[in-house]
């Protein structure tokens, strides 16, 4: 039912980005209408959670009149949020002047834009705001199409170092991972930089790796590794570290620019080449303070260690004490940064960052762009109870004309269905409303699913959302339907073998039902799928009564070993909670328990057991949890 991703969207009118004040004027509910073309134009700060993390607020520097060499993979000069950051740069894998406003194409920077948003956007009330909104970027291409090498890589760094840049964002992408040789020019190219007085930031490790590589930037001795979290101050899985970072940075559910023509052009995205655009940024702060204008007179390495110490003792230490392999001496903080010593301990930073968590959109899918509707799903926002959800959408008419619409669902729902069309000129939103009356905005999102077109004649109730979890009973299910004087029907699928397990006929007027298992049925052990609204309309919700695990290992000492984590998707806050349920960690291979840990009322947990060995293998389990969440890793030991 679920073919290709497709992205929605027209073509930008260049004119426009030249004359910002007519510009300005043309701004009608967050749309400016451009006669062929649209732009969206509404301020999306609310969507920026890692701003908030990294300790921005209060903070009045903007990074003016530093300069950061960006070597990635190009940057689209186009975008409205860039007009006047960026200078011409440098194509190392050409060898030519790179400009930014004439390329098209692989040139224009998928990653690039994004991580020059997120470091130099224009803090204008519209769209989003970088880090050190005005630093000056200069971007340096050293991923052409795939083209890379150790040499192309030490070109741009030295290149940079010419240009007196204040830092260096440096990530050789995929193409990284194709080059066949050992980071040698490269190590030597950033050493030169440190020399310089300038830091070369690096991500931990290579999203979407093709394969593994001898080129491995972390191997550097005097690059800055940052590895990226998530808003629950997890990992984010991918990658293997060879040894551990220095900083940790947001790397999930993150919101910036993007490339290429589209009316809407901000996507959300998650991985490791992200994190350190917020540590670079962050310095590039420091630097424009001039915190360490007592060593900046000395220059060179002196301040290279400096402006890393600065950042070190700033950092907020959310793992074992000290650098960690996991998450290195903390996360960047730019206020604890300034004034010279940590704001937050691990407790005090949780309670903090859950005033700034939002919801997340994971997908939006419909029948065909002529349908009326579209489907919602989303992860809600961390540590905080939702009382409802409300979804809203909008779409832009031939004439000009902006429709709204907006439907409220429950706040344990995770999914709802908007009567709405987003076929050309339109987004999607979720908005969490608190129980204490605030609210949480998720970004837009304007990218759909299709499917084969269904009708939704009212033969049958058509389920528009739904929750599923796991109770003491069975399995209890909760709809909100569309026409509820009509019968449902509900599916229990086997995943692992695909078979139908149960079907079931709900009466109409009833929006609950318990599916029974008792607590010894071998159905607790199977991987279930759950469909509901399977009538003569197809399948309206499909789901699973479980939630998840993410966790992490490291040593406590040489004798023990620490596991945490926490639960998320289907176990909510406040809802059908998993809070207070048992996580067993056992050893792989048998089902001897190590030790029990408790979910939290934040949704964490934790435990310490007895592990001597060099490498550790186990696995998660609970009651109602996926299963086989294996961990297996090389313990890192402090001395």
């Amino acid at each position: 039912m679920r073919n290709k991703v497709i992205s929605l969207s027209l073509v930008f009118l260049l004119q426009l980005f030249s004359q910002e004040s007519s510009f300005a004027k043309r701004l009608d509910e967050g749309v400016v209408d451009g006669g062929a073309a649209r732009f969206f134009s509404e301020d999306l700060r609310y969507a920026q959670w890692g701003l908030d993390a990294i300790g921005l607020d209060g903070v009045n520097y903007t990074g003016k009149g530093v300069k950061i060499a960006l070597l990635s993979d190009g940057l689209d000069g186009r975008h409205k949020d860039l007009l006047g950051r960026y200078q011409e740069g440098y194509n190392a894998v050409t060898d030519k002047v790179y400009k930014p406003l004439s390329v098209t194409g692989y040139d224009g920077g998928y990653e690039g834009t994004f991580i020059a948003g997120l470091m130099a956007g224009n803090d204008d009330k519209l769209g989003i705001k970088g880090v050190a909104h005005k630093a000056t970027i200069l971007p340096v291409v050293v991923d052409d199409a795939g083209k890379s090498s150790d040499q192309i890589i030490a070109n741009g760094v030295n290149w940079a170092v010419s240009k007196k840049v204040g830092v260096i964002y440096l990530n050789p992408g995929i193409a990284g991972t194709l080059i066949d040789k050992k980071a040698n020019l490269s190590c030597l190219a950033i050493e030169r930089a440190y020399k310089n007085g300038i830091l070369t930031f690096i991500p931990s490790f290579v999203d979407l790796a093709l394969n593994s590589s001898v080129f491995n930037l972390t191997d550097c001795k005097y690059a800055v590794v940052v590895a990226p979290i998530k808003e629950n101050l997890g990992e984010i899985g991918g990658g293997s570290a060879n040894s551990a970072p220095d900083f940790i940075a947001p790397g999930s559910n993150v919101l910036s620019t993007s490339s290429g023509n589209d009316w809407y052009s901000y996507r959300v995205a998650k991985g490791a080449f992200i994190a350190p655009a917020y540590a670079a940024s962050a310095a590039a702060i420091l630097i424009e303070s001039n915190i360490i204008s007592n060593v900046s007179k000395m220059g060179g390495a002196r301040f290279s260690k400096a402006l890393y110490e600065r950042l070190k003792v700033g950092a907020v230490d959310i793992g074992l004490g000290g650098k960690d392999v996991n998450y290195g001496y903390g996360l960047i903080d730019v206020q604890g940064s300034l004034k010279g010593k940590p704001r937050f301990d691990k407790k005090s930073f949780l309670s903090k960052i859950y005033r700034y968590t939002i919801p997340e959109i994971n997908q939006l899918e419909t029948d065909n762009f002529s349908s009326g509707s579209v489907s919602v799903s989303w992860t809600p926002p961390l540590g905080v109870s939702v009382k409802k959800y409300r979804i809203e959408g909008f779409f832009i008419e031939d004439n000009g004309k902006k429709v709204t619409k907006s439907v409220v669902v429950d706040g344990n729902e995770v999914r709802g269905i908007l009567p709405i069309s987003i076929s050309a000129e339109g987004a999607v939103r979720v908005v969490a409303m608190l129980d204490n009356g605030s609210e949480r905005k998720s970004a837009y999102r304007n990218s759909v699913e299709y499917s084969p077109v269904i009708d939704y004649p009212p033969t049958d109730a058509t389920v528009l959302s739904a929750s599923v979890s796991w109770v003491e009973e069975g399995i209890l299910v909760n709809v909100k339907l569309l026409y509820p004087e009509y019968g449902w029907d509900l599916l229990v699928i086997n995943a692992d073998t695909g078979e139908i397990a149960r079907k079931y006929k709900v009466p109409s007027g009833k929006s609950t039902f318990t599916i029974l298992y008792d607590i010894n049925h071998p159905a607790r052990s199977w991987y279930l799928n759950i469909a509901t609204g399977v009538g003569s309309n197809g399948i309206d919700n499909f789901l699973n009564p479980y939630y998840s695990l993410d966790a992490g290992v490291k040593s406590a000492g040489k004798e023990y070993a620490g596991v945490w984590g926490n639960a998320f998707s289907n176990c909510k806050i406040g809802a059908l909670s998993c809070v207070g349920e048992v996580v067993a960690i056992k050893k792989t291979g048998s089902n001897e328990v190590l030790a029990e840990a408790i979910i939290r009322e934040d949704l964490s947990f934790s435990a310490v057991f007895p592990w001597k060995d060099e490498e550790i293998s186990i696995y998660l389990e609970s009651t109602n949890g996926l299963r086989s969440k294996e961990i297996s890793r090389k313990l890192w030991y402090r001395g």
